[in-house]
C-alpha cells in the first residue's frame, strides 16, 4: 500500500483504466472515421446546403470555397478536407 489506503489505490486504478479505455475507444473511432471519410462528405453536403442557391440558378459558392487557395492545401490524396 503506497498511499496507505486500499480504497484510494483502487479508485486511482479505476480512474487510470477508465482513461486508458476512453483513449483507446477515441483512437479507434478516429481510425475508422479516417478510413470511411464520412465526416468530410457530411461537411461538404452541409456547406452546399448553406452556401448554394436552392433554386439552382446561382453561383456554386461551395465549389468556389473548396477551390480557394486557403482550403485547397487541406486536400490529401484526393480526399475531401474535414
Amino acid at each position: 500500500m503506497v498511499f496507505g489506503s486500499t480504497i484510494l489505490e483502487v479508485a486511482i486504478g479505476m480512474i487510470f483504466v477508465y482513461l486508458l479505455l476512453s483513449l483507446l475507444c477515441s483512437a479507434l473511432g478516429e481510425f475508422i472515421e479516417a478510413k470511411v471519410n464520412n465526416r468530410a462528405k457530411y461537411l461538404r453536403e452541409g456547406i452546399k446546403l448553406l452556401l448554394n442557391d436552392s433554386k439552382g440558378g446561382g453561383v456554386d459558392l461551395a465549389q468556389r470555397l473548396y477551390d480557394h487557395g486557403l482550403v485547397r492545401p487541406f486536400y490529401r490524396e484526393g480526399k475531401l478536407p474535414s
